[in-house]
């Protein structure tokens, strides 16, 4: 048998699995270009419509059986099953509801290669459906309950019978939602798992392969329809079952890449993955991710492309390329469009996306690594199909413990609440501190500027005071320069300077009074002379006594008082008073205080010097102004005694 007759075998056992209203553009888009294999094609799907028994013993077939007996038909029996009614039919085989008469009565479902089809590879792919059955053991699937052939030999066996509907039929009629919709597929990747770990791939896993029936009430997903099952690690017949090339196993649209691309790479469980994978993604979207348009149109080498290489649409987004179905859908899931976007936002999306991997050591490894990242999902834990950020983690964690993570929640949001309030407050605070001590600053400028040009007695003080407590402030409009030139403004300034309380005399009639003062070179010491003839000196900065030298036995106060340059000592000049010099009867008397070396002062010489009138110091003493004639004539002369 050549290549061409294989392929329109493969052609015409595809299109049998279509319905018959989309078998013409099928089979238009699988052969192309080619118009002679679309005659042929055409020819025998019209032969087979139109009842003629030349299908049954098709020219490109290799037969080795010769089977001349008319098809079964309900009312007939085969061994103990009699035949009720069709239920079912592929490209090799029919399935009928059957009633077991023996040796229990029950129904069941009786699956037998039609006419002319028993070749030998129909046969070995048969035997292999069934001996696949045989090894699992599953509540969610369709177990094998016998097995023989028919009087004319073709082999059949029986199954037990699911009654029900595709998976995305119950689901969409029972409106159920997304989240049950999960549950129900759970079930089925569980099953899935069950025939990998017997060592069987499926091939085939689509909606009509996946029934739901109900059993006290509860719906039950099984999987049927091993037709085209694939043992990895064992033979399930002796007969030779061979895949010839270019022969597509599957449906095109849960067909994973290395499936639909006939290479060299064997397939194994998670072709089944992505299989998976379609039928959640139609179960969320109520689309597949790959249209049958899109898949059919530009024949098989297009197809094999958009499956092998084109990226599906997350389902989520898929939601908004639905149109006016959206409404539907969503309402089918118990949800607004919204709604059920959001649903599929994340988690979903990467759960689907990771089973449609192209690439498939980048899918889930098994049907129970999916069927657990979604359980997670549904129990709000963080799933292995993204990658997990502290955000979603924390997430997650909230969803699974919403109390607990609420309650903590309320404390943080208090104490950030709590902390804002306080920083704010602490910043309005510092904001309105950093005002006022701006106004502050210029408020003190002024001032100063102010009491410097009034210049009050000991203005400077009060001017420095304010200088410095602008200095000390922390604003940003300080100018040292400006502080350092008000103060340079007042050196110099005499005025400027604070008087000093040096000496306090009591009050009364009969209380000195200070006559004379004398201030020592370097402006630390006072002398004063008193009226009663005492002379004090004091401390100018402490204002305390240094030397309160004594009374002097002397009738007048004194009338002259001052240091000598040096700062070593001090002359004091009494003259009686109330006489005029010219007819004085009593000289002037010159006392002179003198400061020793450990620096306490003593009383030195005392000098009569007629007619003195007036005392200063020189560079090298003392002279004293006397009245030389009886004229008011003055000379200085220098004294004959120095320090």
């Amino acid at each position: 048998m050549d290549n061409r007759t294989t392929k329109e075998e493969a052609i015409y056992h595809a299109a049998l699995k279509e319905p018959p209203e989309g078998r013409s553009s099928y089979v238009k888009a699988a052969c192309g270009d080619d118009l002679e294999l679309l005659e042929r094609v055409e020819s025998l799907l019209k032969i087979r419509e139109g009842g003629n028994n030349f299908l049954e013993s098709p020219p490109f077939l290799d037969q080795t059986l010769t089977d001349t007996a008319p098809e079964e038909k309900p009312g007939n029996t085969i061994d103990k099953y009699k035949l009720l009614e069709q239920i079912g039919e592929g490209g090799m085989a029919v399935v009928y509801m059957a009633e077991q008469e023996q040796p229990i009565r029950r129904r069941v479902a009786l699956k037998v290669i039609k006419v002319g089809m028993d070749t030998q590879q129909v046969i070995a792919r048969f035997e292999a459906e069934r001996q696949a059955l045989a090894l699992m053991d599953h509540p969610h699937i369709a177990k094998v309950l016998d097995a023989g052939a028919t009087d004319a030999g073709r082999p059949y066996f029986v199954m037990e019978l699911v009654k029900g509907v595709s998976i995305t039929e119950y689901c969409d009629s029972q409106k159920l939602s997304t989240q049950a919709r999960l549950n129900l597929f759970i079930q089925v990747c569980h099953a899935l798992q069950h025939a990998h770990q017997k060592g069987i791939i499926h091939r085939d896993i689509k909606p009509s392969n996946v029934m739901v029936t109900m059993s006290e009430g509860t719906p039950v997903p099984k999987v049927i329809d091993f037709g085209i099952a694939k043992a990895t690690n064992q033979r399930l017949t002796e007969k030779t079952v061979f895949t010839r090339y270019a022969h597509i196993i599957g449906t095109p649209a849960y067909m994973s890449p290395e499936q639909a691309e006939l290479s060299e790479l064997d397939v194994d469980t998670r072709s089944d993955i992505y299989s998976l994978g379609v039928l959640l993604y139609e179960l969320l979207t109520g689309a597949t991710p790959f249209s049958d348009d899109e898949l059919r149109d530009g024949g098989y080498l297009k197809m094999q492309q958009v499956i092998r290489d084109k990226e599906p649409t997350r389902p989520s987004t898929k939601l908004s390329t639905l149109g006016e179905t959206l409404t539907d859908v969503a309402f089918a899931r118990q949800a607004t469009p919204d709604v059920l976007r959001r649903l599929l936002q994340g988690d979903l999306d990467w759960i689907v996306m990771k089973s449609l991997e192209k690439a498939r050591d980048r899918r889930y490894d098994t049907a129970n690594g999916l069927a657990s990242d979604i359980k997670r999902h549904l129990d709000n834990e963080p799933v292995v199909a993204r990658p997990p950020s502290v955000a979603y983690k924390f997430h997650k964690a909230w969803r699974r413990n919403k109390v607990v993570y609420t309650a903590a929640g309320m404390v943080v949001a208090s104490l950030i609440i709590g902390i804002s309030l306080s920083v704010r407050q602490t910043w309005v605070a510092a904001s309105a501190r950093r005002d006022a001590e701006v106004n502050l600053y210029d408020s003190l400028l002024r001032e100063a500027r102010t009491v410097r040009i009034a210049r009050g007695t000991g203005y400077r003080d009060k001017v420095f005071k304010a200088l410095s407590q602008a200095r000390d402030l922390d604003v940003p409009a300080k100018d040292v320069t400006d502080l350092r030139s008000a103060a340079v403004a007042c050196m110099g300034d005499y005025v400027g300077l604070e008087p000093t309380l040096v000496l306090e005399l009591p009050e009364g009639p009969n209380a000195p009074s200070i006559l004379w003062a004398a201030l020592h070179p370097t402006d630390a010491i006072a002398a004063f002379a008193l009226s009663d003839g005492t002379v004090i000196l004091r401390d100018v900065h402490s204002s305390k006594d240094i030397k309160d030298i004594a009374r002097f036995e002397c009738e007048h106060p004194p009338t002259g008082l001052c240091f000598a340059h040096a700062g070593n000592a001090l002359l004091s000049l009494h003259v009686p008073q109330g006489d005029s010099p010219k007819k004085r009867s009593t000289d002037a008397v010159a006392h002179l205080f003198v400061c020793t070396q450990d620096g306490t002062w003593v009383q030195g010489k005392t000098v009569e010097i007629p007619h003195a009138k007036l005392c200063m110091a020189t560079t090298t003493g003392f002279k004293i102004a006397v009245v030389a004639t009886a004229s008011v004539d003055r000379f200085f002369g220098e004294s004959p005694w120095g320090t």
